[in-house]
C-alpha cells in the first residue's frame, strides 16, 4: 500500500520542514510526501523551495493564493498517487519511526475503516482526548468515532473520494467533523487509532470574532445538509443553544446573531444530501455509546473489530 502524506503549509516554513522530516524518518518506504503551500509570503516560499525543492520523495507545490484549509487539502489530494492519504498539519510531527507501518497494518486489519484518527499529543506529552468515555480505560483501544482531527488523520483513498473530500464551502471550522459524517454516510467506519501518534505543537487559544461566526455557521450547516428530519431540526436547536453559551463565555454576543444569520440564511438547499436511515442509526449509535460509556468509567472496551 502506497502512502501519500499531505502537508498543508502557510507561513510556517521551519515547522513544515520538521513535519516532512518526521515522515522521512519512517521505516515504511512505499510513500510520497506532498507539501502544498497555501500562498505564503515570498520569503516563506523561498525557504521551503531551498529546503524541499530538490528533496527526493517530496513534491512541493507553491500555490499562488490561500485556498483555505479545506480546498487546499483537496487540491493536494488530487496530486497524490497513494492508496492511503495521511493528512498532517504543518505544525505536527509523527511520533517514532513506525507510524506509517502501524497505519498500514490498521487499514489492513480493519478493511471497513475509511479513516484512522491518530493519537494527538501535545509537546508536553499529554494526550488530547475529546471523547466522553474515560481515557484511563479506553486510551489504548481502537473504537468507532464520529469526528476526526485534521492535524493527524489517515484516509483510505477510496473512502476519501466517496465522501467527497473536505467541504470547500466551509472555509474555517468543523470541516473535519463534516467529512467524518460524510465518510460514515458513504458506508465506512471512522476509527480512533492510538497505535500511531502525532505531536501537535500549537493549540488554538480562543477564536477571533470572524472565526466564531464561521464556526457557528458551519455547525448549523452540518445538520442542515446531512441530517434527516426531524433530527436536523433538533440538532440545529441544540447547536444554537450550545453556541449561545459559548458566546456568553467568550464575550461574543455581538457575533452570535451574525453566525445564526450566516448559517440559516446562507444555507443552500442544493447542498442537502441527508444520510441514509441505516447509516444515520449507526452514527447515532456511535454518539450515544460514547455518552453512555462516560457514565460507566470501568466499562471494559469491546473487541476492536466489532462495530
Amino acid at each position: 500500500m502506497r502512502f501519500s502524506t499531505l502537508i498543508l503549509s502557510w507561513q510556517r516554513p521551519a515547522e513544515t520542514i520538521a513535519a516532512v522530516e518526521s515522515v522521512e524518518r519512517q521505516d515504511y518506504q512505499d510513500r510520497e510526501i506532498i507539501v502544498w503551500d497555501n500562498g505564503s509570503p515570498a520569503a516563506c516560499q523561498a525557504e521551503l523551495q531551498q529546503a524541499l525543492g530538490r528533496r527526493c520523495g517530496v513534491k512541493l507545490i507553491l500555490a499562488g493564493r490561500n485556498y483555505g484549509p479545506s480546498l487546499g487539502r483537496n487540491l493536494a489530494a488530487r496530486e497524490a498517487r497513494g492508496e492511503a492519504l495521511l493528512f498532517l498539519d504543518s505544525d505536527a510531527e509523527l511520533v517514532g519511526s513506525k507510524a506509517l507501518t502501524r497505519l498500514a497494518w490498521g487499514l489492513s486489519r480493519f478493511p471497513d475503516a475509511g479513516a484512522l484518527n491518530l493519537e494527538i499529543r501535545t509537546p508536553t506529552g499529554s494526550v488530547c482526548w475529546p471523547f466522553a468515555r474515560p481515557r484511563a480505560t479506553w486510551g489504548r483501544s481502537v473504537f468507532d468515532i464520529a469526528h476526526i482531527d485534521g492535524c493527524g488523520v489517515c484516509f483510505r483513498r477510496r473512502a476519501f473520494d466517496q465522501a467527497g473530500g473536505f467541504p470547500a464551502h466551509f472555509g474555517y471550522g468543523a470541516e473535519e467533523q463534516y467529512l467524518a459524517r460524510c465518510c460514515i454516510a458513504a458506508g465506512w467506519r471512522v476509527l480512533y487509532f492510538p497505535e500511531a501518534a502525532v505531536v501537535h505543537k500549537r493549540v488554538p487559544a480562543g477564536r477571533t470574532p470572524d472565526q466564531f461566526v464561521t464556526m457557528l455557521r458551519n455547525h448549523l450547516w452540518i445538520p442542515l445538509e446531512l441530517y434527516p428530519l426531524p433530527w436536523a431540526l433538533a440538532s440545529i436547536l441544540k447547536t444554537a443553544l450550545f453556541f449561545l453559551r459559548d458566546a456568553w463565555r467568550e464575550r461574543r454576543l455581538r457575533e452570535y446573531p451574525r453566525g445564526l444569520y450566516a448559517g440559516l440564511v446562507g444555507f443552500r438547499l442544493s447542498r442537502r444530501r441527508p444520510i441514509r436511515r441505516d447509516r444515520w442509526r449507526y452514527l447515532r449509535h456511535i454518539l450515544t455509546e460514547d455518552r453512555r460509556l462516560s457514565q460507566r468509567p470501568h466499562a471494559f472496551p469491546r473487541a476492536a473489530g466489532t462495530p
